[in-house]
């Protein structure tokens, strides 16, 4: 680190130091005599920003490169392109497979370090678990909590090892160890806090890449491990899927939540570029023209979203944020599935790979253009950028942890502020009796509020049963076409000899000699690759999981259905009478939103797999094994397309009745929540005077702190 940076850090030093040990301190001792909870939150401030600077200044500081996104956006195959040369080593699941961040570091031995929950935190956690609090954390706890009680592991025994490493010596080793950690039927998984793996690689030196969760996991512990994660990371490399490119989730991250976390650097990455340039190879008179003109759409897409907002950061003086919105609006551009394919000979395709190639091979010219499509060459160029700006790049994260934990300091005051004054208010203008009247009067409006609800749950429910057609006829046509397989041509080389006579007529002497002569022929055959069988399987469960997927996420998208339901709440609201308070409702209805989560649908396709390995392997030539292996595929095929449908046949009634739970629950949340508010503002009528002036005391407090 040069002596500049030096210099700036050692400021940044002193400056979290007063608020750790000064102001801090300061706003505790004013807010604990009037309320208990702010006076907590301002500590759990203070506790984080000191992880976060003793996280920054430990010696072995490394630079943090995550590695973000939805749920199948692409984030392990891109690792395991870039990390691993394309072998998956990295869990590539049909459903979410890991709980836990998986790092990836440098060190001189190829090792694996698992680190459990230690037995402390897995007592909290079970005491967060059988709580029966609606918070995130206890649901988080109580997932976990359960995974651990079905699988019937020895929890004490796997807490007490700690961290444990073992060594491997080939990627499939690591693989088959990975999978028992962090997989979704591993038996350790539910018990894992973080893997690390190590690599000999000296180009991660002085990194830790790290693989997440995906952001839209409907398993909360998931998400939240990745969103606790985000204080943490420098540097984020973010993959928004090209077909669905992004969506309101994906903004609401880039937008909201990173840039608040404190990110450095972002760089956003148009994954799955190849599923876009499926849907509109066909409109199209050339695939040049596709990814030309799809390129062009999707930056189009990103610099309407993403430019104002940089401007206007830029203008306000926010230069760190306007920096990476900036960048948001020159997206790179990702097909890890055909970079894999470049190199290859059309003869070793799979059969997943030769779908795709003949699909995108309607103008003849997929050849020429698969280099360009899977380049990996200007997202490595960031990554190596990344890496050698490492001290510049932490710069600006510890340059962003004072304004932010004071960013959060005001907002809670004037959050407090907001709920005091309407406090002094309620109980200035009103007494025990006209506040019970109100509570009525809020209760008939939350019992309005559920029947228009009615209507707009009544219209998901319809959507859903459309859906629920349309997946089907999907999956029986997918069925099929992966149900056959393509006979392939291999060649086999015979080494010959023959005797060659050297007699010559004119030389007596040469009459009776030979020699040796070798020659080689080609032999051609047929056969079925059983790998071809497998990845069709593998593939069909992936397109099957993705297509149930897209269709909870089009008819049933979670935000949306948030905002929906908050849009409906406040229209009930500025429809009523003047005295009600929609931003008191909102705060109400807000509370309760943020608790809807959505279930999901599992796919497993191991046993259809383990039906043909145990049978067959590598390369089958006899014509009677080819027969048998076609009819034992097609019948897999069959099998599973059959318990995938009954799966989603019997998830939709499920579905529909979680909704129906989540429209009943709203409501008696609203209730609860305003119950116990108003019970609240009726203990504090009983010595009114007294009351209002607690209040406007706290009120001054909060003036004098309002600019700390």
């Amino acid at each position: 680190m040069s002596i500049i940076q030096f210099n700036a850090v050692k400021a940044q030093e002193r400056r979290i130091e007063s608020l750790l040990n000064a102001e801090f301190p300061a706003v505790i001792r004013a807010l604990e005599p009037h309320s208990h909870d702010a006076a907590l939150t301002v500590q759990a401030l203070q506790d984080e920003l000191r992880r976060q600077w003793h996280d920054f200044s430990s010696a072995e500081r490394k630079l943090n490169i995550a590695v973000i996104g939805r749920v199948k956006a692409g984030k392990s195959t891109f690792l395991n392109t870039v990390i691993f040369d394309g072998h998956h080593v990295l869990p590539q699941a049909f459903t979410p497979k890991t709980a836990s961040l998986t790092k990836i570091e440098y060190a001189e031995q190829n090792a694996l370090a698992v680190e459990f929950y230690t037995p402390k935190e897995w007592a909290q956690m079970e005491s967060a678990a059988h709580s029966g609090a609606a918070t995130e954390n206890a649901r988080m706890a109580k997932e976990l909590v359960e995974a651990t009680r079905q699988s019937g592991i020895a929890v004490n025994d796997i807490l007490a090892q700690g961290t444990i490493e073992h060594t491997f010596s080939s990627d499939e080793e690591l693989a088959a160890a990975l999978n028992q950690y962090t997989g979704a039927d591993g038996s350790c998984t539910p018990l894992v806090k973080c893997v690390t793996l190590y690599q000999s690689n000296p180009n991660l030196a002085g990194i830790s890449i790290v693989d997440t969760p995906g952001m839209n996991d409907p398993v909360v512990s998931r998400t939240q491990r990745t969103r606790e994660f985000l204080a943490d990371c420098d540097v984020v490399f973010f993959l928004s899927q090209a077909s669905q490119f992004l969506d309101e989730n994906d903004v609401d991250l880039l937008q909201n939540q990173l840039p608040k976390k404190g990110v450095a650097r972002l760089i956003l990455l148009v994954s799955r570029f190849d599923d876009a340039l499926m849907d509109v190879i066909y409109d199209m008179d050339s695939l040049a023209e596709a990814v030309q003109d799809t390129k062009e759409r999707l930056r189009r897409q990103a610099k309407k979203i993403f430019r104002t907002e940089a401007q206007r950061l830029a203008e306000a003086g926010n230069a760190r944020c306007a920096e990476l919105f900036q960048s948001c609006t020159q997206p790179l551009f990702l097909s890890s599935f055909l970079h894999n394919m470049i190199g290859k000979s059309p003869s070793d395709y799979t059969d997943a790979e030769q779908k795709r190639a003949d699909a995108l091979n309607e103008y003849g010219d997929f050849a020429e253009n698969l280099a360009e499509i899977g380049d990996l060459a200007p997202i490595l160029d960031e990554l190596a950028v990344c890496i050698a700006e490492k001290d510049q790049t932490l710069l600006k994260k510890v340059e962003g942890f004072v304004p932010r934990a004071k960013e959060s300091l005001q907002k809670l005051i004037a959050d407090e502020q907001k709920e005091t004054a309407r406090r002094i208010s309620v109980l200035e203008t009103g007494d025990g009796a006209s506040i019970e009247h109100e509570r009525r009067q809020m209760e008939q409006k939350i019992h309005e509020i559920q029947a228009r609800l009615e209507e707009y749950f009544g219209t998901i429910t319809s959507k859903i049963e459309q859906a629920k057609i349309d997946v089907l006829r999907k999956l029986r046509e997918d069925s099929r076409t992966y149900s056959s397989l393509s006979t392939k041509t291999g060649v086999e080389y015979e080494e010959h000899e023959r005797k060659v006579s050297d007699s010559k007529w004119y030389n007596p002497f040469s009459w009776g000699s030979s020699h040796t002569e070798y020659y080689t022929t080609e032999r051609r055959y047929s056969y079925l690759d059983v790998n071809d069988a497998l990845e069709n399987i593998r593939n069909y469960g992936r397109e099957a999981s993705s297509d149930i997927e897209r269709t909870f996420a089009d008819n049933i998208h979670l935000q949306t259905l948030k905002q929906q339901l908050l849009k409906r709440v406040v229209e009930s609201l500025d429809a009523g009478r003047e005295d009600y308070d929609p931003a008191y409702f909102r705060l109400l209805a807000e509370r309760s939103i943020q608790k809807i989560e959505l279930p999901v649908v599992q796919i497993d396709v191991s046993a259809y797999l383990d039906s043909l390995t145990g049978r067959w392997s590598g390369e089958v030539r006899d014509s009677s094994d080819r027969s048998a292996l076609q009819a034992a595929h097609a019948a897999a095929m069959s099998q599973l397309f059959d318990a995938i449908s009954a799966c989603f046949t019997e998830e939709v009634p499920r579905l529909k009745s979680h909704l129906d739970a989540i429209k009943d629950g709203f409501g008696k949340e609203l209730l609860q929540s305003m119950e116990s508010d108003y019970q609240k503002l009726q203990a504090a009528c009983l010595d009114k005077d007294r009351s209002i002036q607690k209040l406007r005391d706290y009120a001054k407090t909060l003036a004098t702190l309002e600019n700390h």
